[in-house]
């Protein structure tokens, strides 16, 4: 009898347990927070805008090219090789940048390396814009590949700065800024390489040198924006300081239990300090966190977005609209896919991680074999373009919902503070090598595969979807050691249930 009672009692301490874990913190987010995260985020402006540049259409691509190096693209193999080179040089630029994050974050400070990126994103926006006066292709490539640095800076730096700032109730929102911002920086390219506006030989210059209108402004307001709290508290062993940003941040004086709980992440993490990307990499408790964000950011780039993007632009085209009507549905299907980012951006933190990750992968799966059916069609059925054009914005829409931003936020909470910027050189490396290898040999497949084009990518991202299923378990609003023995759980899970498996097979 006092054993079935010392049992219930235990149950009912596990579900109390539970309980507790899944309850949101009671932190609501203030006008602090609010302008300091929207600031450090702004700089994703730049990395959106460039995006579109140097993987903007030929006709633009041509402007690009100044007169004396552009003649050479008449040889029509020579012609790939360049375009190739093109798309490819700017991720390989931001595998640089990538490797790079992990030192610089944990050496000048997470507001430190912003600092560093926003002069680099200034001087990127120069050399970029100085490439319609300096001649030859050299320069050219060398101006992409400093701003791929750039870009590989901000893509891992801005969502680490902005996880370890933000209250666990509103972590994923806010890291979702991040791509928010990106996608509006794509959007503004859009418009202004308009011909009626800087998308001519003369107006390029101006246009290139825009990208650098984002960090401008973000340089006056760094000044104001602090350090991340976690960085001071258990990288600099900083206490007081660290208070005092949590009370900027959250606007009151009762920050004890985020203090508490940095404490005990501190505490917890005592075996695993100094984390470089190898020993992460080859550490045994770690391990499945890591193939985790492996498999989520090459998921991501090899879900079939590239795609997607190259043929976003054909569709249009063959909907016999004119050149300035093509303009508006285009800038209309920016908008589309923007407001998905801000649904997310609102539901990300009550609904969690896995729903949007699954639901996200799923639309992606399911609309890539539908593409691929309406792309064939096309050439009998010359209204299949319009149904095309909506299953492409479907594609993007849900990737930017989930795929797409989702992988970071993930990066961000699955490691602890010691490990985390080690974890973004290793999923920043993913994302922009699958990016880099894709950019080089996209031109020469499709050219072979044409129309299906999807069907590389869909078992990679049918394999992503049904991983994110088995192995990621939600981690919305708890704290990172809560995080990391849910995730601990779940893979003992997993292997103790291939253990039965395996036994009953040989009995």
């Amino acid at each position: 009898m006092d054993e079935s009672k010392k049992s219930v009692h235990l149950t009912t301490e596990e579900v109390r347990e539970q309980e507790a874990m899944e309850e949101p913190s009671k932190t609501e987010l203030s006008k602090t927070l609010i302008w300091v995260s929207l600031a450090s985020a702004s700089i994703s402006l730049h990395y959106g805008y460039n995006i579109w540049l140097v993987y903007s259409p030929g006709a633009l691509l041509r402007e690009f090219y100044n007169a004396s190096s552009f003649h050479v693209l008449v040889v029509p193999k020579f012609h790939v090789i360049v375009m190739a080179i093109n798309i490819a040089i700017f991720p390989l630029g931001g595998i640089f940048g990538s490797l790079l994050v992990g030192f610089l974050a944990d050496t000048l400070g997470r507001k430190g390396c912003l600092v560093l990126t926003n002069i680099l994103a200034m001087v990127s926006a120069i050399f970029m814009s100085c490439t319609y006066f300096i001649y030859g292709l050299e320069f050219t490539f060398f101006a992409r590949l400093f701003t791929g640095i750039c870009a590989g800076l901000i893509f891992s730096t801005v969502p680490l700065y902005l996880g370890e700032i933000a209250p666990r109730n509103h972590r994923g929102g806010l890291i979702l800024l991040t791509h928010f911002y990106l996608t509006v920086g794509v959007l503004l390219a859009q418009i202004l390489s308009a011909n009626e506006l800087l998308g001519n030989a003369e107006g390029w210059p101006v246009l290139m040198g825009l990208a650098g209108f984002a960090p401008l402004v973000q340089a006056f307001l760094l000044p104001f924006i602090p350090e991340s709290p976690r960085y001071l508290m258990i990288y600099k062993k900083n206490e007081q300081q660290a208070r005092k940003v949590l009370k900027f941040l959250r606007e009151t004086e009762d920050v004890e239990d985020e203090i508490e709980e940095m404490h005990l992440e501190d505490l917890a993490e005592s075996n695993n300090k100094d984390m470089s990307p190898l020993r992460l990499i080859q550490t045994p408790s770690l391990r499945w966190q890591v193939i985790t964000i492996v498999v989520l950011m090459s998921g991501s780039q090899l879900s079939g977005i590239s795609v997607a993007y190259f043929y976003t632009e054909r569709i249009f085209l063959t909907m016999n609209l004119s050149s300035s009507s093509m303009e508006y549905v285009s800038s209309a299907a920016i908008i589309i896919i923007s407001s998905s980012v801000l649904v997310a951006i609102y539901l990300v933190d009550s609904l969690g991680r896995r729903v949007f990750l699954l639901v996200g992968f799923a639309v992606c799966n399911i609309t890539s074999v539908l593409l691929t059916m309406s792309l064939e069609l096309q050439g009998i059925v010359s209204e299949m373009s319009y149904f095309s054009s909506i299953l492409i914005i479907i594609f993007i829409s849900a990737y930017n919902m989930g795929p797409g931003p989702l992988p970071n936020v993930l990066t961000t909470e699955l490691f602890s503070q010691s490990s985390r910027s080690s974890a973004f050189v290793i999923s920043g490396f993913v994302f922009w090598a699958t990016q880099f290898i894709t950019g080089l040999t996209f031109s020469y497949t499709e050219e072979y595969v044409k129309n299906y084009s999807f069907l590389i990518f869909w078992p990679i991202c049918a394999g992503t979807f049904f991983y994110i299923f088995k192995m990621i378990p939600e981690t919305k609003t708890q704290t990172y050691i809560d995080i990391k023995r849910v995730m601990s759980v779940q893979v003992t899970k997993k292997i103790h249930t291939k253990g039965k498996k395996r036994v009953k097979r040989h009995a």
